[in-house]
């Protein structure tokens, strides 16, 4: 926050930190839980880590890393708004000039488009879910 004080820079980082911690706590317990069958196979039979990670590992993990991030983002864009409300920037920040200003117009309007894009980012993630698994 003292680096670049308060506003969108510092929402806008807050996001950013707070996906890449939930998402990285989540694949490393993903990888944790991947069988060691086909790794050992593949050290066996002389591949290098490289080997095992892009041969083993990613392949077994990829649908759950798929879902998780597609998750991160809808909860990004969910946040996005939250942060917005107390100031931080963004489509939050017109919702909450809306509000003061009593044009609950306005405000519909903002938390309509809101719907629609958390509602259209669900649609998209549910599908690329489906192609995936």
């Amino acid at each position: 926050m003292v680096t670049v004080g308060l506003g969108p820079l510092a929402g806008i980082l807050a996001i950013i930190m707070d996906t890449i911690g939930f998402a990285a706590r989540f694949y490393s317990e993903r990888f944790e839980e991947v069988q060691k069958g086909p790794s050992e196979a593949l050290t066996a039979t002389g591949g290098g880590r490289l080997s095992v990670i892009f041969g083993a590992i990613l392949p077994e993990s990829f649908a759950s890393m798929t879902a998780t991030s597609l998750f991160s983002v809808e909860k990004a864009i969910r946040s996005a708004v939250t942060l917005g409300l107390v100031g931080a920037g963004g489509i939050g920040v017109e919702l909450s000039t809306a509000m003061r200003l009593f044009r609950y117009d306005q405000a519909a309007a903002i938390i309509l488009v809101i719907l629609v894009v958390v509602v259209a980012f669900e649609q998209l993630s549910t599908s690329i879910r489906k192609r995936i698994i």
